[in-house]
Order: C-alpha cells, then sequence, then structure tokens
C-alpha cells in the first residue's frame, strides 16, 4: 500500500503540470485550440486511470472549508457572508484513495471583510453553490 500511495503523489505532480498547461492555452488560435484539446484527453484519459485504482480527485469550489480535507493557502476578503469559510478557488485539487486522504486540496478560502454587515446570512451556513 505504501509503494502505491508515494506512486500517486509522484504521479499527482505530473497531472498537476498538465492542468496548469491547460488553463494557459487560452489564446483563441486554432494550433492552440487544437493542443488545449490534446491536452483535455490526456488529463481526462489519467483521472479514469486514477479512478480504476480508486483514487478520487477532491473538487470542494463553493463548499465550507474543512480541515481535514482542505489546506487553506491563502483568504480571500468578501463582503458576501455567504461566501466566507467556503472554498472560493482551489489552486491544487486533493486526492484520496479509498478514504484515505493522499494529499489535501490547496485552496483560498473566503474571509467576511470586517467592516462588511451581516444581515441577513449568517457566517459559517451552507455556501453557495458553484
Amino acid at each position: 500500500m505504501r509503494e502505491k500511495v508515494n506512486f500517486i503523489k509522484d504521479m499527482l505532480e505530473v497531472i498537476d503540470n498538465l492542468e496548469r498547461c491547460k488553463e494557459s492555452c487560452g489564446i483563441p488560435d486554432g494550433n492552440l485550440a487544437i493542443f488545449k484539446d490534446g491536452l483535455k484527453l490526456i488529463t481526462d484519459q489519467f483521472y479514469i486511470k486514477l479512478r480504476s485504482h480508486g483514487i478520487e480527485k477532491i473538487n470542494p469550489l463553493g463548499e465550507k472549508f474543512d480541515p481535514s480535507f482542505h489546506e487553506a493557502i491563502s483568504v480571500r476578503d468578501t463582503d458576501e457572508p455567504e461566501i466566507a469559510n467556503c472554498v472560493v478557488e482551489v489552486v491544487d485539487f486533493g486526492y484520496k484513495l479509498s478514504d484515505r486522504l493522499i494529499r489535501p486540496v490547496k485552496v483560498i478560502v473566503g474571509k467576511l471583510k470586517k467592516d462588511a454587515k451581516e444581515e441577513e446570512h449568517s457566517i459559517g451556513g451552507d455556501c453557495p453553490s458553484s
């Protein structure tokens, strides 16, 4: 089991870089569009292979911050109480093998500005769905 976990951790660095490459190819050019489509096929295939080995990607965008699965690397000030303490951006996806966390999700969490007023919403409630 330990060897499999180490292998997974190594491969996650590869998929992180493929994801970054895919996201940076937003320039509208025919060749780049084909390249981006190819990267998407590769990342989709990689995720299919991971799932076939019991590995699941964790994407908590819009969910309440959970330190059991999420690693907050930054906070983003907000005037909206309903997104305070919610994941507003995923920097690196997390992964789990069955019920075992392999790597936490690196996230940016919404933080209510000190001068923002709480009107209808209470902090710590449900996050709006994305």
